[in-house]
């Protein structure tokens, strides 16, 4: 049993207007606000050590399985830009190999792609199979005398170096190379940067490190460079941030990552520095999210798992 109450007339008359001048009876639940979407922040995808020729039979040449997994990214994500990161094609860097087998693999993003040289590149004359190449499909990678070049992605710049310092006229302070990105760090700083070459600084693997780079490490350390990339060690590594001489840096130290899992072969691990994270388990990518003052990174595998996801922000 329940008694009903009746709402007089005029008090029921009353609340209609309060409530169509904006104000007093509001019937169901409170309306719950849209979140916003979140946005597709641009990514980039970067490794090395890619194709075989068609002599080397007997390698497992994962070059075709990387690219797919570039093309999966792309068809889901905002992908912006690959970093191929030398050593493009096995062995010698030819012209007839790379449309034989880069071009049918990672040559499929070409349109979005933006490589430096490998030592099997220069191989070849003058690298001039790796220059020819992608001279013929229009993307940009430099003078053939020197392969270096630098190009902006909103806030973000990269800087595409040639560590193949003996055959470029060094690397050293007084090279033409240190002058021209000392100049470019100057004229284009971005809030976030990328540098990116073949051989890495530091490495755990069979090919160890390369201290001639230690002045542009030097320079880009001085200019406030979040990101080095490289290649040459067939194997995922990453460092903590640090300094030049290997200090440790959290608040403006480089990052430093070596992807030379882009399909050849996979080597061991063979020193112990001090990395953060490496694996050679399995071939892959490294992909980055550049958001406008922060960044995300991971290293993507053909088996489809997410090693090693990273966060940092830009200085």
């Amino acid at each position: 049993m329940f008694l009903r109450t009746v709402t007089p007339l005029s008090l029921l008359a009353g609340a209609l207007l309060l409530q169509a001048c904006g104000g007093g009876v509001t019937e169901g639940p409170t309306p719950v606000p849209t979140p916003a979407p979140t946005p597709n922040f641009p990514a980039i995808m970067a490794a090395g050590d890619i194709s075989c020729d068609s002599i080397n039979t007997d390698l497992p040449c994962k070059s075709k399985e990387t690219s797919d997994l570039i093309i999966q990214e792309r068809s889901l994500r905002n992908l912006v830009v690959v970093l191929p990161l030398g050593d493009l094609q096995y062995d010698y860097g030819t012209l007839a190999e790379f449309r034989k087998n880069y071009q049918t693999t990672w040559g499929r993003v070409n349109d979005i792609s933006h490589p430096v040289p490998g030592n099997h590149e220069y191989e070849t004359s003058n690298a001039s199979g790796y220059f020819e190449y992608f001279a013929s499909v229009g993307v940009g990678v430099g003078n053939r005398t020197e392969g270096w070049h630098t190009f902006p992605v909103g806030n973000w710049r990269f800087f595409a170096l040639n560590s193949n310092c003996s055959r470029i006229g060094g690397c050293g302070t007084n090279s033409p190379q240190y002058r021209w990105l000392q100049s470019e760090l100057l004229a284009n700083r971005q809030k976030c940067a990328v540098a990116y070459w073949h051989h890495p600084f530091i490495s755990s693997g069979q090919n160890g490190d390369a201290p001639e780079m230690r002045p542009i490490i030097d320079l880009l350390y001085l200019n406030n460079v979040e990101i080095v990339l490289a290649g040459h060690d067939h194997l995922y590594e990453r460092f903590n941030p640090m300094t030049p001489a290997q200090v440790p840096d959290p608040v403006k130290g480089l990052r430093l990552f070596t992807v030379g899992t882009g399909g050849r072969d996979l080597y061991r691990f063979i020193r112990n520095p001090t990395s953060a994270f490496r694996s050679n388990e399995d071939y892959g990518v490294l992909r980055i999210v550049m958001k406008d003052e922060s960044f995300e990174t991971g290293f993507v595998k053909i088996s489809g798992v997410v090693a090693d996801p990273t966060s940092g922000v830009c200085f």
